[in-house]
């Protein structure tokens, strides 16, 4: 019997899940790593606490915020698959796995990824779109019309479903993170101060807006000046129109593209279901009324938005038939292009 696995590889948050146990495992995407011979020596939780403890000697990094597992960041990501197959599959030899990919791949990168996988030691690697392995997860069939985008950390994944066949998926360079980078330059221009990533995050969550809100709220953050004196100031919910203008207008430009793609047979069937949003980024206050103002299509966050996508992968592997050509369609996957070793 094939054991099967399921990862979806964030920026942030790297989640696992399997058929049986549904998610076993949330770990930060951070790395320590060996400067030396270049290879991660610590991953996830176990990084964070051993960074915190000898800061000197041992220096964390998010090595996939702006890459993909690709390229320079194919060993770390070799590393850490070869950490999870060992730790819930040891000795198996025969090990499937699914992966959550963006939407913009080329079909060598597809492949490539697929290679980085049975470098870690998988016997199958199979890849999914992550929009669609949310929709899965959000519990819907893919037999209807559904218009799905996931706003991550860096990317915005969009994939549009008609008939059970993909017939839109689109990656866009915008994601959580730019609308916190949005607002550290916002700040500097304003005041000339410096704010910590985290104060931005801060900022971000507290009162960060798209949208027009009934009560204005006021935050007091904390910046630095170019001698280092430190500062504090207060923010309106109000000017997060201002700072978040740039990100929003990328988020909504590649988001109505793909509105215009939209088979017209299938425009009456989506102006029912809507446009559903999922990802850490879709998060932020008033981003389904923004797409619904702009696009003309109903915008809701999906119930369970982080988890959306890991969750529709541990769905998802029990479909995969036994024996599978190369490369494969996998219905329920809507175009899921798998590879054997």
């Amino acid at each position: 019997m094939k054991r099967t696995l399921a990862i979806d590889f964030g920026a942030d948050e790297i989640r696992v899940a399997t058929p049986e146990c549904g998610i076993t495992a949330k770990e930060p995407s951070c790395i320590v790593y060996d400067a030396t011979t270049g290879n991660a020596k610590h991953f996830g939780k176990q990084a964070m606490a051993i960074a915190r403890q000898n800061p000197s000697e041992n220096k964390i990094r998010f090595p996939f915020r702006g890459n993909w597992i690709l390229e320079d960041m194919a060993l770390y990501s070799t590393d850490i698959l070869s950490h999870f197959l060992e730790s819930l599959h040891a000795g198996e030899k025969s090990t499937r796995l699914l992966l959550s990919i963006p939407c913009g791949l080329s079909d060598e990168e597809e492949y490539a990824t697929a290679e980085i996988g049975h470098s870690a030691g998988f016997s199958e690697v199979h890849l999914v779109y992550s929009p669609i392995a949310a929709l899965v997860g959000g519990g819907h069939s893919l037999e209807k019309s559904y218009f799905a985008v996931n706003v991550g950390v860096d990317i915005t994944d969009i994939a549009i479903v008609a008939d059970s066949n993909l017939v839109y998926h689109a990656s866009a360079r915008v994601g959580g993170q730019s609308f916190t980078d949005a607002i550290r330059e916002y700040v500097w221009k304003k005041w000339h101060l410096k704010t910590t990533s985290a104060e931005a995050e801060r900022i971000k969550r507290e009162i960060g807006t798209v949208w027009s809100e009934e009560e204005q709220k006021m935050l007091e953050f904390v910046g630095t000046d170019a001698q280092g004196s430190v500062h504090r100031r207060l923010l309106s919910s109000e000017e997060m129109f201002s700072a978040l203008e740039e990100p929003c207008a990328e988020l909504l430009d590649a988001i109505y593209t793909a509105a215009t793609k939209v088979p017209l047979e299938s425009v009456e069937e989506l102006m029912k279901t809507g446009i559903f949003l999922y990802g850490g980024g879709s998060l932020l206050r008033g981003v389904p009324q923004m797409i619904a103002g702009i696009t003309g299509f109903p915008a809701s966050l999906a119930e369970d938005p982080k988890d959306a996508v890991i969750k529709g992968l541990a769905k998802i592997l029990p479909t995969l038939p036994d024996k599978l050509l190369y490369p494969n369609v996998s219905l329920i996957a809507c175009k899921t292009n798998s590879y054997l070793d």
